[in-house]
């Protein structure tokens, strides 16, 4: 027995690294697409020590990553070797929650068929040749789980004090993860003081050891903020702290009865919008737009292009250099943005609402814009297609079934399995981030580093229904 189950760890690195090999085969890296270039002039400031107040709003880590191969290799041979990089981070990736989905499973050929799925998944495929912050989220994401998860269990302080470097270095890769701090102080608290039945002095003592190098890291990129950008904080806000700008804005139809100093900011973005709908949303291969009757999309993706059409025009208006907006144009829409925040209201639970519906959609369309041959564009429709539609039925399930192991526990009707309990929060973390801050046509994209979770939980409910066919004693 023991002979097989370390044939089973061989077998699955040997398949994970022989696809990973085959991907960085099979595909070329894309650069030029999305966010790509904005992250490449972004690098090039920062090793140029350059004004970097342009791109205040995009989180440092990544950019600065990439920058370390640029200024050793050159552009085009550190975007070569950050490809190659970025599949090996989601070979180690996979690898981590394979070691964690052991304790789920008991099995570890299950394990293995989960982490094997999660290897292959086509969003992971296709983030590993883009040059976009995705794949090190995730790579971030479930390091720092790994170690919580290793910390809490085997009761090791180092492990606890390093989740919370790498949960603070995955913030500065993606801003929006940054709610998920929350949710670990919560699994912290949770799993020492609930399952563990650690005293609270104990409970209290690992929380302290996970929040220094937090608050530490945090605070001190805000504070980098305040001495270079004269703002404390991350980012921008603009508007409301709970709901994203572009959320905002997709609420306008300009009938607002805004105050009088507004009117003329409401009216460029009316002028904007009014651009926006003379174009017409591009339906890529394999697309599902064409089933939205009820114009969803449109309402999803209003946002972001009505502000980038605006920009110009509001910087005029307010004098700032479009160059470098921030933080200042955000500080001059803010009372704007209060003031729509107050009149939109109901329509922006609508955005709350639409936006927790795109978290159960594919984190990509796996289709390039503008380079719609290459790599995984090169996919049938028909495939295309199918592999969204799977995504959204695994997803609704994943979520819906997870709600009723959560309802089940609380009544005690069924045995609590922790490490389940854990990949629900992050889950269900990411879609309420979602949903609060109104993430809108973002909201597929931000969730993407939890589809190792969904498709492992996936798995493991299929078993559980299978073992249960077989009316087969089982815990839950």
């Amino acid at each position: 027995m023991q002979l097989l189950r370390r044939n089973t760890d061989f077998v699955f690195l040997s398949a994970s690294f022989l696809l990973t090999v085959f991907y960085l085969l099979l595909f070329i890296p894309v650069s030029d697409a999305g966010d790509g270039p904005a992250y490449l002039r972004y690098a090039q400031t920062l090793i140029e020590n350059g004004d970097t107040g342009a791109f205040i709003q995009r989180a440092p880590l990544y950019p600065w990553f990439l920058s370390l191969f640029i200024s050793a290799f050159g552009t085009v041979v550190a975007i070569k070797i950050v490809f190659v990089v970025q599949y090996f981070l989601l070979f180690i990736s996979i690898a981590l929650l394979y070691d964690i989905l052991i304790v789920l499973f008991s099995k570890k050929s299950l394990a293995m068929c989960a982490a094997l799925i999660a290897m292959v998944n086509l969003s992971g495929i296709f983030y590993g040749f883009m040059l976009l912050t995705e794949t090190m989220t995730m790579f971030l994401l479930i390091m720092t789980i790994w170690f919580l998860y290793n910390g809490i269990n085997k009761s090791s302080l180092i492990c606890i004090f390093l989740s919370g470097i790498l949960g603070s270095a995955m913030v500065l890769t993606r801003f929006n993860t940054l709610p998920l701090l929350l949710i670990f102080i919560g699994i912290i608290f949770l799993f020492e003081f609930i399952m563990k039945g650690s005293n609270l002095r104990i409970s209290i003592y690992n929380l302290v050891i996970f929040i220094v190098p937090v608050l530490f890291i945090i605070n001190g990129y805000a504070f980098m903020n305040y001495q270079k950008h004269n703002f404390y904080g991350l980012f921008p806000t603009g508007g409301s702290v709970l709901v994203s700008r572009n959320a905002l804005i997709a609420t306008l139809d300009g009938k607002e009865e805004v105050s009088g100093e507004y009117l003329a900011v409401l009216d460029i973005f009316m002028t904007a919008e009014n651009q926006y709908k003379e174009k017409k949303l591009v339906e890529r291969k394999g697309s599902l737009i064409r089933f939205d009757r009820l114009r969803f999309t449109e309402k999803l993706y209003k946002g972001f292009p009505v502000y980038t059409a605006a920009l110009p025009e509001l910087c005029r208006f307010f004098n700032i250099n479009p160059d470098k907006p921030e933080p200042e144009i955000s500080g001059k829409l803010a009372p704007f943005y209060h003031e729509i925040y107050k009149l939109n209201n109901n329509k922006i639970w609508g955005m709350r609402g639409l936006s927790l519906l795109s978290s159960f959609r594919s984190s990509t369309g796996l289709v390039i814009f503008g380079l719609p041959d290459i790599n995984l564009g090169k996919l049938p429709a028909w495939i295309i297609m199918g592999y969204k539609l799977i995504v959204i039925a695994v997803s609704v399930m994943v979520f819906l079934i997870s709600i009723m192991y959560l309802i089940l526990c609380v009544f005690k009707a069924v045995k609590v399995n922790w490490t389940v309990i854990l990949f629900i929060l992050i889950i269900f973390g990411f879609f309420l981030i979602n949903f609060v801050f109104a993430a809108e046509s973002n909201s597929n994209r931000f969730k993407y580093p939890a589809e190792p979770f969904i498709i492992s939980l996936s798995v493991y409910y299929f078993y559980i229904a299978f073992m249960y066919l077989k009316r087969k004693k089982i815990d839950f």
